[in-house]
Parts: C-alpha cells; structure tokens; sequence
C-alpha cells in the first residue's frame, strides 16, 4: 500500500512513518524541510510541499491507497495550521481521485457521551491551557466531517514516548473509559491497522488509550 503521511517529521507521524515502512508499505512523507526526516529506505518518498497548497501536496497524495495526518500544533498560540493544512489535503485527495483519510486529533479537546466527572474536570481544566491548540483541532474535525472522503478521525488520549506495545483499548464514536495515557507507537499502530481493516470505521471517531 502507498500512504502519504503528513506531520512525518513529528513525533506521531514519525512513528507512522517507521512502522509502514517495517510492514512493507510504501510511504510519501511530506514535509517543509527534508533534512528533519529521520527515516531512509527505497520505499520512502520524501517530498519537500507547501502544505497550505493542494497542487504543491499533489505528488504524494497521487496515486496514494491512504492518507494519513497526524499534523499538530508546537505551541499554545493561536493557530489554524490543522484547519487550513486538512483543508488542502482534502482538495488535493479529492482531485487525486484519493479517498482513505486517517487523521490524529486528541480525545481532550470535547466531552464525549458517558465520560466521568473526573474526565470531564480535567478536559475542562486542560481546555482552559490549551484553548488555542484545541480549537484548531475541532475546526479541523468540522472540515473532515463535511467532507466526502472516507475518513476515521483518532482520537488519542495524553500522547507519551513509550514503545509500541500492540495492547491498547479502543473505542468507535467515544472515549476509552477510564483511559488517561497512550504512546505514540501504540497511535502509528491502531492508525496501521486502520488501514488495513477499515469497514467500520469509515465516518467514525475512534479513542485509543491504555
């Protein structure tokens, strides 16, 4: 399977990219700046795009069985780089003729049905620090839902450093109960298998947590 990952040169993405590439898929990782790119091997594209411009992002996507976003932002700023960056990646998609689109947002961005009190404190607490971050995301959640790709959007909990462990809860259109942390490894994991098995999470958000 080709995949074009976007965000390949962050820590989410950089996990996807590696573990693609360990199963045997070939991978477009675009990205501003190729030298950032901590990844080699003869089925790994690197193409240096614009990302805000769908015709300048065309080359990876084109011809791509998947495409992945695992885009964020690096401050507490006001920011729309999710926003306008799946923006652009849902033109280019749809002019590819591209259809599988599988994004990384964050599970503490909205309340979801059946979430615990404790959950709820904490989600409004952390909305408070991350107001900005958050905002984007659900703009860029709003963008994928009116598109017409077919899309499944990943809702992780507290993001760590930890290697994959393949063990992991997960949960179609909510969060995982009870669930506080998971590893990026574990995200590129679900996000691959995704991919693979795809029937019944097109349309879904799906929590991961341990």
């Amino acid at each position: 399977m080709k995949i074009a990952v976007f965000g390949a040169t962050g820590q989410t993405g950089e996990q996807v990219v590696r573990q693609a590439l360990a199963r045997g898929h070939t991978v477009a990782a675009v990205v501003r700046d190729p030298s950032k790119i901590d990844a080699a091997g003869n089925r790994l594209q690197v193409v240096e795009a614009d990302l805000f411009d769908p015709r300048s992002i065309a080359p990876a996507v084109e011809d791509s069985e998947a495409v992945v976003s695992a885009l964020g932002a690096t401050s507490r700023r006001p920011t729309s780089v999710c926003e306008r960056g799946i923006r652009s990646i849902i033109a280019a998609m749809r002019d590819c003729g591209a259809r599988r689109l599988v994004v990384v947002s964050n599970s503490a961005h909205t309340p979801a049905r059946g979430d615990s009190v404790p959950r709820r404190l904490f989600i409004r607490a952390l909305g408070r620090i991350l107001e900005n971050p958050f905002a984007d995301l659900r703009l860029m959640e709003q963008e994928i839902r009116r598109s017409d790709v077919d899309w499944t959007i990943v809702r992780p909990a507290r993001l760590t450093n930890g290697g994959r462990t393949g063990h992991y809860r997960t949960a179609t259109g909510g969060h995982v109960p009870s669930g506080w942390r998971i590893a990026r490894a574990d995200v590129a994991d679900l996000i691959l298998q995704l991919l693979d098995d795809d029937a019944t999470t097109v349309g879904e958000l799906v929590g991961v947590a341990y």
